[in-house]
């Protein structure tokens, strides 16, 4: 960048980060790296005149210059198309927010290339997956269902639950004890959500079915979609750290959710000649009340008793969770695909 005489925008999350950023730019390259990051006392108008005139004198300043903004400010209302490289130093846990920043660089009036670097840690053994790849791969999984089906992405609450769950399962996935059976309930308990729609996931697959797994978002009211050449098994997944009993209405998203997948996703060659079947599964206690509603409503309810009999008959490993995690569907539209085929493939 700097032989080539070109400007750079830094999106940089931590004061301290800036800071550090700003001094080493400043003493390597002999320029005055401005800093946005709401900082600036004032006023409405006198913080954005302020803000303004450090963009105009970044546009202005002849070659080489660096601009180190605060992704809290850079994702709203700026244009800045001096600079044509971006660099995310650190990722944003909202993919939406990140894309934000990066275009305030490709407004109208932007000539040149524009690239766009996203700094990711590995390890260089490659004897283990980073938090920083593992980060990188759930965020592209929520913008590629975002340009899939123009839905938000998940919130970033979801997303930190996602990536703390996926950690560890590598940290026990490198443990000789991570191939042992998951049986025990409290082992189960301590399932993230999506490790329990995994683990559903692992249990139908043990069955001999065909099984996927559906995107985060934008699922319909089902988690699982299990196939054999005689039925379509489409799976809800209930998980609870505490043993309360689920509420009958839950049933109502899978009845939901049937109807979804029946005019909207399973291909017509899928489902023509086998039996549709509905199921719920939560390591919640079965109640009276759910028993009864899922008689009527013609769905098999597996409960905390029925799923942990499965689990002794099926020996699921942890390090199937993990796999299952990582091969989840990225949209509706990816799952379509798969289903097609297995439909052909029979």
């Amino acid at each position: 960048m700097a032989k080539r005489r070109e400007k750079v925008l830094i999106l940089a999350h931590f004061r301290d980060s800036q800071a550090i950023l700003k001094r080493v730019i400043d003493d390597r390259y002999e320029v005055d790296a401005p800093v946005l990051n709401g900082d600036r006392a004032g006023g409405t108008k006198r913080v954005h005149e302020a803000r303004m005139q450090l963009i105009r004198r970044f546009e202005a300043s002849p070659g080489f210059h660096a601009m180190i903004v605060s992704p809290r400010v850079g994702g709203v209302g700026l244009t800045i198309t001096a600079a044509n490289h971006v660099v995310h130093y650190g990722r944003w846990w909202n993919p939406a927010r990140e894309d934000r920043c990066t275009d305030r660089v490709y407004r109208i009036g932007q000539l040149r290339d524009v690239h766009v670097y996203r700094l990711v840690a590995q390890d260089p053994r490659g004897q283990f997956r980073t938090f920083d790849e593992r980060l990188d791969d759930l965020l592209e999984q929520r913008r590629a269902t975002a340009e899939s089906f123009l839905m938000p992405q998940a919130d970033e609450a979801r997303l930190a639950r996602d990536l703390a769950g996926a950690m560890a399962l590598d940290a026990e996935a490198a443990e000789p004890a991570s191939e042992q059976p998951l049986r025990s309930r409290d082992t189960v308990a301590a399932l993230s959500p999506d490790g329990f729609e995994a683990l559903c996931a692992a249990l139908f697959e043990a069955q001999g079915y065909d099984t996927y797994l559906t995107p985060f978002a934008c699922d319909g009211g089902v988690d699982v979609v299990a196939c054999s050449p005689t039925e379509v098994v489409l799976v809800q997944c209930k998980h609870t750290t505490t043993r309360h009993t689920l509420d009958a209405a839950v049933l109502g998203e899978l009845d939901d959710g049937e109807l979804f997948y029946r005019e909207k996703v399973l291909p017509r060659t899928l489902i023509q000649k086998r039996r549709l079947r509905c199921v719920l599964m939560t390591n919640a206690p079965r109640s009276w009340a759910l028993g009864r509603a899922a008689r009527a409503s013609d769905t098999e309810v597996i409960a905390e008793r029925d799923l942990h009999r499965l689990l002794g008959r099926f020996e699921v490993p942890t390090s199937a969770i993990g796999r299952w995690l990582g091969s989840r569907e990225k949209s509706l539209e990816s799952l379509q695909v798969v289903l097609a085929d297995a439909a052909v493939a029979e």
